[in-house]
């Protein structure tokens, strides 16, 4: 067993509360827990007991984040809601496509609060709970998105399913980056994430992708390299420079700086085998949670040596 396998405030696998044991979205802040399943969502102040959203529904919940506002913007099959911190939800105004993939909370230079909404058929953005229109409505209605990222440089990543990858430029251009336009080598992105040397982004069934900073270099990661999958869910980083993905096949920890992989799965005592798209969030204290169709694994990065042996049985 790995010593990076372990627990945390939240208890690991599915507890009997939880509408579903399959995860699709994850958020503790420390205080607050909240948990998306296939079925619904639940959440618990402190250490009391889960409890589930009745207005929500069992519907699959897909994205969780912060409002400027208070409480927490809930992405789902239902479309948007807002949660409050004493459990009341609110739905937002209808989407085109209800089927919410993945939210992005910001404030804007006048700081208002805007809300960019991922759908299977298309971006939606929300500013002070207002819909108002984003400009790129001709580009992206229709299209199946999956992600959304804004980097530092104060561009908007926004993955698709079938399209490879949206970025704004400094202008609000919308530039495409794809097989069928030579910008990207796979056109399915379900993950993004950004660090000080390079842009990352995770496809389904292409791997990892690397995009350097400074030229723009691309490389690509997948089982040859070490991976354990080529279907990259998510990225999460710990306080050591490596990249943690989950994929439908287990765990893969890579060291950009050594060119090291290494791999986490049921035999280092991980719960799930397969992860789910979204199911992921990096907690306060530093440990990783990720979701799957099996219920919560909960990761120590220090537990992780930067060379392994083999799991043991």
């Amino acid at each position: 067993l790995s010593d990076a396998v372990g627990q945390g405030r939240v208890e690991a696998g599915a507890p009997a509360d939880w509408p579903s044991r399959s995860l699709r979205a994850i958020h503790f802040s420390g205080e607050f827990d909240l948990v998306g399943t296939d079925a619904g969502l639940v959440w618990r102040r402190g250490d009391a007991d889960w409890r589930t959203v009745a207005t929500i529904g069992a519907t699959s919940v897909r994205s969780i984040a912060p409002a400027a506002r208070g409480g927490w913007w809930i992405g789902s099959h239902r479309g948007v809601w807002h949660l409050a911190p004493d459990g009341r939800a609110q739905p937002m105004a209808e989407l085109a496509d209800p089927r919410v993939t993945d939210l992005l909370a910001e404030r804007d230079a006048a700081g208002a609060d805007v809300l960019w909404v991922a759908t299977r058929g298309g971006l939606a953005r929300f500013v002070d709970g207002v819909r108002v229109p984003h400009g790129w409505e001709e580009t992206l209605d229709g299209q199946f998105l999956t992600s959304l990222m804004r980097d530092d440089l104060g561009r908007l990543w926004i993955g698709s399913n079938e399209s490879g990858l949206f970025r704004s430029d400094v202008n609000g251009e919308l530039e495409h980056l794809s097989p069928a336009t030579g910008g990207l080598p796979h056109q399915s992105v379900w993950s993004l994430h950004a660090d000080d040397a390079a842009f990352w982004v995770g496809t389904f069934s292409g791997g990892l992708i690397r995009i350097d900073r400074v030229d723009g270099g691309m490389r690509r990661f997948g089982e040859a390299q070490g991976l354990s999958n080529e279907v990259v869910y998510r990225i999460l980083p710990d306080d050591h420079g490596r990249l943690w993905l989950s994929t439908n096949n287990g765990i893969s920890v890579l060291d950009p700086g050594r060119d090291l992989v290494q791999t986490l799965g049921r035999g280092d005592g991980l719960h799930n085998r397969e992860y789910n798209s979204g199911a992921g969030s990096r907690g306060p204290d530093g440990r990783l949670y990720f979701g799957g169709t099996e219920g919560l694994d909960v990761l120590a990065p220090d537990g992780l040596a930067a060379t392994s042996p083999p799991a043991r049985p």
